[in-house]
């Protein structure tokens, strides 16, 4: 018996916590009623995903991947630069997506 006290009381916490977080979240949303701000912030993020586009953009460009001797592992690197482009160019344009709704409000 005692042993399923102990569960129950930290099932009983930790679900307290998750809803902790979620009512905070969502405080913190209802004081930033200002979607110009907001919208603001999305198209911030969107521009930081700009410089890891460009960094990995250049390595996949340049002799970074090439002077690597093996051709297995520049086929790697080729594949592992590619795909943080891709989504982070995903990720930039859901941001001003996101950016652009906020505008609209």
């Amino acid at each position: 018996m005692n042993k399923i006290m102990r569960v129950t009381s930290l099932v009983v916490f930790v679900s307290g916590l998750g809803v902790s977080a979620v009512s905070y979240a969502a405080d913190e949303f209802s004081m930033a009623q200002d979607h110009a701000a907001l919208a603001g912030l999305y198209e911030t993020k969107a521009a930081e995903q700009n410089a890891l586009i460009n960094e990995h953009e250049r390595m996949v460009d340049s002799d970074f991947i090439r002077k690597n001797p093996s051709a297995t592992s520049q086929s790697e690197m080729r594949q592992h630069c590619s795909m943080i482009v891709a989504k982070a160019k995903d990720l930039k344009a859901e941001l001003m997506s996101t950016a652009a709704w906020h505008r609209k409000q």
